[in-house]
């Protein structure tokens, strides 16, 4: 799996994708390159199916949001996940009815929750401007989980994942 870590060939690619992805949305053939490049990545697999998924069923322009989360692990070895970011891809998941990659992105979400907090914490001291809602950012996160594990998906929990959206921070 740490073959690619601090691969510039990776870092390059990313970098061209994030340039082309702020001019455009992505598509399949954009990612093949950083496909092949990280192919025997488990970690970034993931991640890649998860964008394609994106692009496949019209919602391109999350799948640049991936792109952070593939360079910080590219760069640093750790695997990290804007949840703000992960929780507008649930949301996009129940739109579609694709309960099982829901269940699994819940996951995902849940299993990153402690470092997200954690980061988040730690930048809100230095940069107190861009946390102003983060209280309510907090609160949201956890009653979008609680509606969703107990199977309350309604108009409520839409409006939840959109404020994350809005008033999250990575």
């Amino acid at each position: 799996n740490s073959s690619i870590i601090n691969d510039q060939k990776v870092i390059d690619e990313i970098t061209r994708l994030s340039f082309l992805a702020s001019e455009r949305n992505l598509t399949e053939l954009d990612l093949k390159k950083l496909s092949e490049l990280t192919k025997k990545d488990k970690n970034v697999a993931g991640i890649l199916d998860q964008m394609y998924w994106l692009i496949r069923n019209d919602e391109a322009e999350h799948a640049a949001h991936s792109l952070a989360s593939i360079n910080v692990y590219v760069q640093t070895g750790n695997l990290y996940f804007c949840i703000p970011h992960e929780i507008e891809h649930l949301g996009i998941l129940v739109e579609h009815n694709d309960m099982e990659r829901a269940r699994k992105q819940v996951s995902l979400i849940k299993e990153n929750i402690p470092k997200w907090l954690e980061k988040s914490e730690r930048t809100k001291i230095n940069f107190p401007a861009y946390y102003v809602n983060y209280d309510e950012v907090k609160s949201k996160i956890n009653k979008v989980l609680e509606n969703f594990e107990s199977n309350n998906i309604g108009e409520k929990f839409f409006e939840d994942i959109e404020y994350i959206g809005k008033n999250g921070v990575c």
